[in-house]
């Protein structure tokens, strides 16, 4: 699983495909997704350097902030 990160927050997470046409539909209007949009599924590259432009990032783990809310939620039980 991967996670699409902004601000250092998970504001999406799925597989790598998933994730491509998360930003596709939902942020389609942002210059960097409208320009190299039609590369994404064949180039990974074009894709992480457009939306790092945009100021998300993609990772294999969940930012250690959002870790701390999901244990703190399981610890008030």
């Amino acid at each position: 699983m991967k996670y699409l990160i902004k601000n250092g927050k998970v504001e999406f997470a799925g597989s790598k495909q998933q994730i491509i046409e998360y930003v596709k539909a939902n942020y389609k209007n942002e210059f960097w997704i409208k320009e190299n949009s039609a590369k994404f599924n064949d180039d990974y590259g074009v894709f992480k350097f457009s939306i790092e432009a945009c100021g998300f990032q993609v990772t294999d783990k969940m930012p250690v902030s959002e870790y701390n809310k999901k244990i703190k939620h399981y610890k008030k039980r």
